[in-house]
């Protein structure tokens, strides 16, 4: 803890652990992903500015979806159990969605 990020400092006050979430594959590629995480956000946003989350290095899919549809900030790399990872941190105040303006 204690991460800088673009929107603000990492503690255990203001942040929360998000995750893990599996998108069925027939559902894929269809916005489910966007909508189920902005639901999330909406009912968290109040208390917590800040949600963190990690991924597997080696899961690109993951990567991909966190990154490139969800827009968050990878802060950290670190392994735990001999296993490489990403940590993610992303802004609570800022919606996934295209044209939509946040509470």
């Amino acid at each position: 803890m204690g991460e800088r990020v673009p929107f603000s400092v990492i503690s255990k006050a203001n942040s929360f652990q998000y995750g893990p979430v599996c998108i069925d594959a027939a559902c894929r590629g269809q916005g489910v992903f966007p909508r189920l995480f902005e639901t999330m956000r909406l009912g968290m946003c109040a208390r917590y500015p800040i949600g963190v989350t990690f991924i597997n290095r080696l899961n690109p899919h993951s990567y991909h979806a966190h990154t490139k549809k969800l827009g968050m900030t990878v802060i950290d790399e670190f392994e735990f159990n001999d296993r490489p990872y990403y940590g993610l941190a992303f802004d609570m105040a800022r919606s996934v969605l295209p044209n939509k303006v946040s509470p």
